[in-house]
């Protein structure tokens, strides 16, 4: 369920955790069973070009979908500095 998972998405990745527990009970005419699963569980997934801006995460039918578009890569390419060159003190 939904409610059991923690998606949070950040620049370095996107980190789950959840927990599970089902009872299941099975009566038979002489005996009686009963069983109890639990656990947690934690994965982190390293996604360096994400942007967690535009992250989205979906749950149906079991199925956690998470999409982490890729970030638009930086079109500047920086300010090209103009060397301004000097003359020398020293006798040639």
């Amino acid at each position: 369920m939904a409610k059991d998972l923690d998606v949070r998405v950040n620049e370095e990745g996107v980190t789950m955790k959840g927990a599970f527990s089902e009872e299941k009970e099975d009566k038979k005419q002489n005996y009686l069973v009963r069983e109890r699963k639990s656990g947690s569980f934690v994965r982190t997934i390293a996604l360096p070009n994400g942007d967690p801006d535009k992250a989205s995460a979906k749950f149906k039918d079991g199925v956690l979908e998470l999409t982490v578009p890729k970030r638009e890569a930086d079109k500047r390419q920086g300010r090209q500095l103009l060397i301004e060159e000097q003359q020398s003190n020293v006798d040639t």
